[in-house]
This record gives structure tokens, C-alpha cells and sequence, in this order.
């Protein structure tokens, strides 16, 4: 009667989560992916250093240890207000309908 369940695949998330954690450790700094509802593609931020360049390069250094990880559709950005517009409380941020401004 129960059938047994197909293999689960891996959750979209997870392996962008698995790999902010590593970049986090490698660079010491907050690294976040986050969707983009605009483009549709996952947007990869942090702040200060290291440059698009390196952070692009160690993240592909991950590719055959992270099931799933598919880096082809990710932007990069180096910007610490985009970060902190993405780490401030639900309390700071527009309602619905307001407009979000300069990321401030």
C-alpha cells in the first residue's frame, strides 16, 4: 500500500546556502545569496572584500563539492547597502506599497 518515496532532490536553496557558508569562512565576511524577483536570478552579496573576480573563483572552486550548486544565472555584487538593506529588521523596512528608495 505505502509506496516508497522517490530520492528527494535537493532544495534550490541548499546548496547556495551550503556555499555562502563556505565563501563566509574563506573571506570572513557575510556573503548572502538572495533571489531577484526582477531578473529572476539569485544575486550573490556581500561587503568589503574580496573583489567579483575572486569571490567568482572561489565559489567555482566549490562546484564538485556542493551536489546541485549551478553558478550559470548568478550576479555578483560587492556592496555593503545593498547588505545592509537586506540585513535591516522587518520593523526598518517599506511597507507594502512604498517605494524602497536607495537601499538606505
Amino acid at each position: 500500500m505505502n509506496e516508497p518515496s522517490a530520492p528527494t532532490k535537493p532544495r534550490a536553496k541548499a546548496p547556495f546556502h551550503r556555499l555562502s557558508i563556505f565563501l563566509s569562512m574563506d573571506f570572513s565576511t557575510i556573503v548572502l545569496f538572495r533571489h531577484n524577483f526582477h531578473t529572476r536570478r539569485r544575486t550573490c552579496i556581500w561587503g568589503d572584500n574580496p573583489s567579483v573576480a575572486r569571490m567568482q573563483a572561489q565559489a567555482r572552486t566549490y562546484l564538485d563539492k556542493i551536489p546541485g550548486l549551478d553558478l550559470t544565472d548568478v550576479d555578483w555584487m560587492n556592496s555593503d547597502v545593498l547588505l545592509n538593506a537586506v540585513n535591516r529588521p522587518k520593523s526598518h523596512r517599506p511597507g507594502f506599497g512604498e517605494p524602497a528608495g536607495e537601499y538606505i
